[in-house]
């Protein structure tokens, strides 16, 4: 019953705000994974902190996302994880108005901590390449991971925080995400809701909501759903993914579509669990 409670508090916190004005993540791990219930490889461009959660969890991960069939809009993440350090670049390529953009991001993860607190930070390399020239900037990413309970997890990362200028005269502002995390039955089943939004914003006004339930049945198998929408409350997007991992191996693939008329989104993931270092 208790568990029932915080499932219908946690999903009441991300589908019942009703937004107005702000922006999303850009990223396509970022859309897919959750501040609280991320963790290990995949946290480096989500909550850093998740890297300090769980000891043995280094690994490799590779993710290519494209939007419909004239690649107009594509990303390609590679990711690695030693210990409680992190490293990821980030290559989105897209077709403007303007013409071509290209987007890369570097960056630097560290965590401490453990199962039950964690902390990180992540230094990130913004470089942008389009009609203009290039451009590098560099900024800040913190976030944290409190396990109050075994079932329960509560995330937080403050994103951009030293506001750096990735176009001249125009600083990026700070944004924020919180969310909480159901994890049962050893986390074969999680359910996720998240707010994202800008710094200084009305939460209840003008935060995004996002809500997520992942569920591993057996064999290796992960079955994943997500929801997110916008502040304009018409903008919305649904995704849907499979995976599988053996013997530390693990693939997945995955489908988003958003709202009206926009091209379907879809993205493959390679997966490969190292062991790790000792000295």
């Amino acid at each position: 019953m208790r568990s029932a409670g915080l499932l219908l508090g946690i999903a009441g916190l991300a589908i019942s705000v009703t937004p107005v004005s702000a922006q999303v993540p850009g990223g396509d791990v970022e859309r897919t994974c959750f501040v609280a219930s991320v963790r290990g490889v995949g946290s480096i461009p989500v909550n850093p902190a998740g890297l300090a959660v769980r000891p043995d969890d280094d690994g490799v991960l590779v993710r290519y996302a494209v939007t419909d069939t004239q690649k107009v809009d594509r990303e390609t993440n590679v990711l690695f994880s030693l210990g409680n350090i992190g490293l990821s670049y980030r290559r989105l390529e897209a077709t403007g108005r303007v013409g071509p953009r290209e987007e890369r991001a570097y960056r630097l993860a560290i965590a401490a901590g453990g199962s039950f607190l964690a902390f990180g930070n992540t230094i990130k390399m913004i470089e942008g390449d389009d009609s203009t020239g290039i451009r590098r900037t560099y900024d800040l990413d913190a976030g944290v991971i409190l396990h109050p309970a075994p079932f329960l997890a509560v995330g937080a990362v403050g994103e951009n925080l030293a506001e750096a200028e990735r176009e001249p005269g125009v600083p990026t502002k700070r944004s924020f995400r919180a969310g909480a995390a159901l994890l049962l039955l050893d986390r074969r089943l999680v359910f996720d809701g998240e707010l994202w939004g800008l710094e200084g914003i009305d939460v209840e006004k003008q935060a995004t909501a996002r809500a997520g339930l992942a569920i591993r049945p057996a064999g290796g198998f992960t079955l994943s759903a997500g929801y997110e929408r916008l502040p304009d409350a018409e903008s919305e997007t649904g995704w849907a993914s499979v995976g599988i991992d053996v013997s530390g191996v693990g693939f997945s693939a995955g489908v988003s579509k958003r709202r009206q008329a926009d091209p379907v989104r879809v993205w493959g993931e390679f997966r490969l669990t190292l062991q790790t270092v000792r000295f």
